[in-house]
Order: C-alpha cells, then sequence, then structure tokens
C-alpha cells in the first residue's frame, strides 16, 4: 500500500473512533442532572417524524455510517456508497427530527467527528492511490508504490552499504 492508504486507514479510524465515543456518551454518561434532564426534554420538538421512527432513523444511520467505516478501513468497494447512504440519511435526518440537544461534552465529540469527516469522505473518493484500493486495484497501488520507491533509490544514489 501506499502513504495514501496509510493516512487514509489513519483518518478512517480517527472518524469511526469519534463517531463511537459521540455516539455513545449519552449511554454511558453520569446520570444528568435536573437542569439538562430538563433541556433534553426538549429534543425532537417540532419534529416531523415521531419520536419512534426519529430513534429508528438515528440508528440506521448510525449502523450503516460505522459499517461504512469498518469497510472502508479494509478498502470494500461498497463502502464508498454505504457513506454517501449515511450522508443522505444524515441529512434527511436534520431535516425531519426537529430540536437536538445535547451535552457540552457531546457537542465537542461530535465537532472532533464533523472535522474529520471530510478528509475521510474526500480521500474515499478523489485522492487516486485511495480511489486505486477501494475500486479493487490493488496491484496498481503497489506498482506505484514499488515505482516511488525505485525513484528515490536511484535518485539517492548508492549508499555505503550500511
Amino acid at each position: 500500500m501506499n502513504k495514501d492508504c496509510d493516512n487514509f486507514r489513519a483518518i478512517a479510524m480517527g472518524s469511526g473512533i469519534s463517531l463511537v465515543l459521540a455516539a455513545s456518551y449519552s449511554f454511558f454518561a453520569d446520570p444528568y442532572s435536573e437542569e439538562l434532564k430538563n433541556a433534553a426534554s426538549w429534543s425532537g420538538f417540532y419534529a416531523l417524524l415521531s419520536r419512534e421512527a426519529t430513534s429508528f432513523l438515528y440508528l440506521s444511520w448510525l449502523l450503516i455510517y460505522a459499517v461504512a467505516h469498518i469497510l472502508a478501513f479494509f478498502f470494500f468497494h461498497y463502502a464508498r456508497w454505504l457513506i454517501i447512504a449515511a450522508l443522505l440519511i444524515q441529512l434527511f435526518f436534520a431535516v425531519v427530527s426537529g430540536v437536538f440537544v445535547s451535552t457540552p461534552i457531546e457537542n465537542v465529540l461530535w465537532a472532533i467527528q464533523y472535522t474529520v469527516h471530510p478528509f475521510f469522505v474526500g480521500m474515499a473518493f478523489f485522492s487516486p492511490g485511495v480511489r486505486d484500493a477501494f475500486n479493487g486495484d490493488a496491484l496498481q497501488v503497489s506498482k506505484r508504490a514499488l515505482y516511488a520507491q525505485a525513484q528515490r533509490n536511484i535518485l539517492q544514489g548508492p549508499g555505503d552499504g550500511s
């Protein structure tokens, strides 16, 4: 693999870890104070769908997005399209879910995830080495890496043998 693929794997892992932390924080957090419980009760206000439907939509998005991260780490071709599906579900979810209330720590975790995510999507679709790896052209990726290494060796010249 080449350096782009290694960088992409690191970004995919960072994006996936931040996704898991952000999504699971509320399940493992300390019990909320009364003020936070009161504020959180506003979640879903003005929603176009019922709370059950938005919960199902959120869990569906979370599952698709997590699976896309795992598959992308191993360069499965369909991972890129799962990423697009997750983005479309997220856009729809934002329109129909109403007000979203979260704690400051949750906001920080989601901000980290939203900061890393554009790099994840950008490299998956626009980086030539990563795109070749997703298209199953691992041999082409390896050839490019070997060619680049040979060029570096030629430019450096013969070593001292150590």
